[in-house]
């Protein structure tokens, strides 16, 4: 994204202490190119936030006490150019802490240091108001939600999931800066869709990589560690938390759908156990909906969830069904089938599922 830009990439991080995370941190953050000053108060880093308009990504620990306590620090940022991350692996691996990050702002929670190379790798430098870069004879573009640019429209499409992946999914009423229109959906849907790669026919559009246009097939997927914890994404602009799944692609099984869809919005490789449900729904306009929920199993219980933010959502979590109650959920489905599977509730086999034409399954 930055070929071609020149600019400051200057970041703090909040950290009490020199532990191995911090000392990581650091690491990541200068093997990326970008300048981090490392201060062990929160009154020390909005210090030098303050003095510093240059600062492209803020870092911090949960913290031990009041003194370094990440809420101020972060809270203090106004300005929504830069990139706030809790790195945490209290946050990260536990819904309710994470979903508090969120509703503070922080932009990305994680304990990776993969996930943090790739995103820190991916953000824009500072350029001072007045020094626009050249783009030769591409047109450069404001983000109508934050103000970061001038960027180009690729980039501006690419920043859009990576910095508003938490944004509530309200913003109907802002005009689109490539277009000058108002899309009449979420900023951040249009701009996925209808321009960058999409628009230039490069990648298909979300409407486009639908089974056919007859019926719309979706497969959800209730994945169980051996711990009993259940697999929850976060979804993008605060719609809630679901189960991980999605739309079938075209020349894509059931099976193939809901492995790929898990491993995206959640980073969790699933093996599929058994289906749990199948629903076929007829509607007026002469379509159908039809909905395969599997339950699943992680291939390694030791993977970490996801933690890099990006359109497909902000991360995901291993729940008990206990800690449904705390969390603000998309729809009913986790509440209706993680204590069903908890509970023992009947579980079907997997070659209910065949290709047209297959033998039937073997009595045993």
């Amino acid at each position: 994204l930055c070929d071609h830009m020149s600019g400051s990439k200057r970041g703090l991080l909040l950290s009490a202490g020199s532990d191995p995370d911090t000392a990581l941190v650091l690491q990541v953050a200068q093997r990326c190119g970008i300048e981090i000053a490392h201060h062990e108060t929160t009154a020390e880093a909005i210090q030098a936030y303050d003095r510093n308009p240059e600062i492209i990504v803020a870092i911090a620990k949960l913290g031990t006490s009041k003194e370094n306590a990440w809420g101020p620090f972060i809270d203090h940022i106004k300005d929504r150019r830069v990139f706030t991350v809790v790195y945490s692996h209290t946050a990260s691996h536990d819904a309710v802490t994470r979903q508090g990050c969120s509703e503070a702002g922080v932009r990305m929670v994680t304990a990776n240091p993969h996930h943090l190379a790739s995103v820190l790798g991916k953000l824009l430098p500072y350029i001072p108001q007045g020094l626009a870069p050249s783009f030769g004879s591409h047109p450069s573009y404001i983000c109508p939600l934050c103000g970061l640019g001038p960027v180009t429209e690729d980039q501006l499409w690419a920043h859009f999931p990576l910095y508003h992946v938490s944004d509530p999914a309200r913003h109907t009423k802002v005009k689109c800066s490539i277009c000058d229109q108002l899309p009449g959906m979420p900023l951040g849907v249009h701009v996925q869709n209808d321009h960058g790669p999409p628009a230039r026919g490069e990648m298909p559009t979300e409407d486009q990589v639908s089974l056919n246009k007859c019926t719309y097939t979706f497969c959800l997927v209730v994945v169980r560690r051996a711990d009993g914890r259940f697999l929850l994404v976060q979804e993008f602009c605060q719609v809630g938390w679901w189960l991980p799944g999605g739309r079938v692609n075209a020349k894509e099984t059931l099976t193939q759908a809901a492995i790929r869809e898990t491993k995206e919005e959640a980073g969790i490789d699933i093996r599929l156990t058994g289906i749990l449900r199948i629903e076929h729904s007829p509607r007026g306009d002469g379509s159908a909906r039809m909905r395969v929920f599997f339950l699943a199993e992680p291939v390694n219980e030791a993977q970490d969830p996801k933690t890099e933010p990006d359109y497909e959502s902000m991360g995901a979590s291993w729940v008990s069904v206990d800690q449904l109650q705390k969390l603000p959920l998309r729809s009913h489905e986790p509440t209706d089938w993680l204590p069903y599977v908890a509970r023992g509730g009947p579980v079907y086999p997997m070659d209910l599922l065949a290709h047209e034409g297959a033998p039937p399954p073997k009595n045993t």
